[in-house]
């Protein structure tokens, strides 16, 4: 193999590496997304191997073979395709193997509550110029104060007076602080602009029905003219973006494989085959499922909200299709609880659950609504697609367990963060002194994970019964 270095921008061109990386991605514009994440980390092997370079006189035995040979981009984009961190996590290039990622919150300029956060539920109240409200006048009191604590339009004050579902009057206000209605309502009313403050009273001799409201509609004086003078109360619709961090943490590991060259070529001879490149891939590959297991670990332990129950026991159905039903049913309850918690989308883009899970959306088949994985070749791995949406196994979760998660379809935010320091790259071969025949080479990367928006995440458990 040539000894050369090849650009990632070079190596991503394959056809299949690419299909294989948008497979592993909720959307198309998530894919750009980590190949752009990819192509930042892959900056870093030129500087790993001047690095090397620089240093070969430490090392002994092989230290002139080539560190990271073009086999490396092929296996990392192939592990990070298979992988579940392009459905479960956002993945970022770590500049330190400490290092802050970054969000915005978008709150209100007055007292800075949270309008809209990057992730839950949106305060919207207050912020458009419309102000809508109401109250249930009795009697014997006819005297009534509605303050908005706004700075109120002239002319935009409404009044509507309500008695047994029958509307009696519209009482508005005519620019000049006063309001005015037809006879025999009012007694007095006035507004304050400034301070948005509405007064009536109403005449001593009106009747009031059983159920006697008052409906009131005012438009606050956003565009603030300066005739009014000095503003009273808040302003609703100014605000401001807010930064927030979460500190990530990596950790530096290798994987190695020792051999023997004497043994390599008895094996070669028999097999046909480069037995130090099967066993790079099976590092490769170690790899991929340590990383599956991290996400799927750090995803289960760092849950914190309600289980869903999807009582399968508990069905009284005459025919099998109709438990199946009964399934999809409650996973649309359970995209709901993700979608009041998040407020971030109405589906679930993946699912991950233990083998009696996925075996239940397997069974959906059978009113077609799965679609089996064509190649899957482990037990923790993509299984196939309920209506279009990934579904994973993952052995470390319990055989009922289950979780719907929810990614942006653009790969903004997910419920995990993975941080890269140093991607998976290739070591040299390495010999012994004392024993020429022995070698080892391996893998080393840098990276971590953490669990960073439960609100995208619903857990779930089935109830089997008897």
């Amino acid at each position: 193999m040539k000894n050369e270095v090849r650009l990632f921008s070079e190596a991503i061109k394959d056809q299949s590496l690419l299909q294989g990386l948008r497979q592993g991605s909720v959307s198309e514009a998530d894919a750009k997304v980590r190949i752009a994440t990819y192509s930042g980390m892959y900056s870093k092997y030129v500087d790993n191997r001047d690095a090397y370079l620089a240093s070969t006189n430490t090392f002994s035995g092989n230290a002139e073979l080539s560190i990271q040979q073009n086999q490396y981009f092929n296996a990392t984009i192939t592990s990070a395709a298979k992988s579940f961190a392009g459905f479960l996590s956002i993945e970022r290039d770590l500049e330190a193997p400490i290092a802050l990622a970054y969000w915005m919150d978008l709150l209100d300029a007055y007292d800075n509550h949270s309008v809209m956060p990057n992730v839950g539920p949106d305060t919207l109240t207050g912020i458009k110029s419309r102000i809508t409200s109401g109250e249930t006048l009795t009697a014997p009191t006819y005297a009534y104060s509605w303050s908005t604590a706004k700075r109120l339009i002239p002319g935009s004050v409404k009044l509507t007076l309500i008695t047994n579902g029958v509307t009696i009057a519209t009482i508005t206000d005519d620019r000049q602080t006063h309001l005015i209605t037809i006879p025999g309502i009012l007694l007095s009313g006035s507004v304050n602009y400034e301070t948005g403050k509405v007064d009536y009273e109403l005449v001593h001799t009106y009747t009031f029905g059983t159920n006697t409201n008052m409906v009131y509609v005012a438009v606050e004086d956003t565009a603030g003219s300066p005739a009014l003078g000095s503003v009273s109360g808040t302003y609703g619709n100014r605000f401001k973006v807010q930064m927030g961090h979460v500190q990530m943490e990596t950790e530096a590991d290798m994987l190695i494989a020792e051999g023997n060259l004497a043994a390599y070529a008895a094996m070669n001879k028999v097999l046909k085959q480069d037995l130090n490149l099967f066993t790079q891939n099976k590092l490769v590959e170690l790899y991929t499922k340590l990383i599956n297991a991290l996400l799927v670990n750090t995803l289960n332990n760092g849950y914190v909200g309600s289980t869903h129950t999807i009582d399968l026991g508990a069905l009284s159905y005459d025919d099998y299709q109709s438990g199946l039903h009964y399934f999809g049913s409650q996973l649309i309850e359970i995209e709901s609880m993700i979608a009041t918690k998040s407020y971030k989308g109405l589906r679930a883009t993946s699912y991950v659950g233990g083998r009696n899970v996925v075996d239940q959306f397997r069974k959906c088949s059978v009113i077609g609504s799965f679609v089996d994985a064509t190649d899957n070749v482990y037990i923790n791995d993509l299984v196939g697609y309920y209506k279009g949406v990934p579904v994973l196994r993952h052995s470390d979760l319990g055989d009922n367990i289950g979780y719907a998660v929810h990614k942006t379809p653009g790969g903004e935010i997910a419920p995990t963060l993975r941080g890269i320091f140093l991607p998976l790259t290739n070591t040299p071969a390495v010999g012994n002194y004392n024993n020429p025949t022995q070698v080892a080479n391996g893998v080393y990367y840098q990276e971590g994970v953490k669990t960073i928006y439960n609100e995208l995440v619903q857990k779930f458990e089935l109830e089997l019964g008897s």
